[in-house]
């Protein structure tokens, strides 16, 4: 029983970081007399999480979690662009945040969504620097996911970010264009390419197909 009221008394709640969820955690504590663990999720934010963990045990958490989600979330926002959906960490978050309780004895809280989609790699362009000539990218799908940019295999964090930068502009920018080139088959195309050409915020496709 003593195990049964300690879980009780422990609750897991998201902190993004944010001055709002850094308060909540000490509001929390003290309206449910609980301990308080947080989860931090890594979706490619440009910012460092490490700070975030450290602040969130200032303000009181008993234990914080960073945890590493970049390729669950990468796996996330193709998915919904290829369901023709705005990208969210929201229900990933809610995931994660279910993982931790179970591992933890504790219960879930539901917090201010701290939705970060446009901070991540998925919407940002590493680096301002204009292109001098045009970037050519070529990328190969197997089941309407990407594996490899001109020939390399890649995990789909590492795809993204690699997009992003020799395109230098967002990823979701080029997805979308090359999820357009493909059509309704990129969502179960086997083997599909899509070739593009990228210069000063404009692309061209050059070709697209999928068996």
């Amino acid at each position: 029983m003593k195990q049964r009221d300690r879980a009780q008394r422990r609750i897991v709640v998201a902190c993004s970081g944010s001055s709002k969820s850094l308060a909540a955690i000490a509001r929390l504590a003290s309206t449910f007399d609980a301990e308080v663990v947080t989860v931090t999720l890594d979706i490619g934010q440009s910012r460092a999480l490490e700070s975030v963990r450290q602040a969130a045990l200032a303000a009181g958490a008993v234990r914080a979690h960073v945890l590493d989600a970049r390729e669950e979330f990468a796996r996330d926002c193709i998915v919904a662009l290829r369901q023709q959906q705005a990208p969210t960490a929201r229900p990933l978050i809610a995931r994660k945040l279910a993982e931790m309780a179970h591992i933890e004895g504790a219960t879930v809280m539901p917090a201010d969504a701290d939705d970060d989609v446009e901070s991540t790699l998925w919407e940002r362009s590493p680096g301002k620097r204009e292109l001098n000539e045009p970037a050519r990218l070529e990328i190969t799908f197997e089941d309407g996911l990407p594996v490899s940019v001109n020939g390399v295999p890649m995990t789909l964090t590492e795809l993204i970010e690699s997009v992003a930068t020799i395109a230098k502009t967002p990823a979701a920018v080029v997805f979308q264009a090359a999820h357009e080139a493909l059509g309704a088959g990129a969502a179960r195309a086997s083997g599909a390419t899509v070739c593009l050409e990228l210069f000063q915020g404009q692309h061209r496709v050059l070709s697209a197909h999928h068996s």
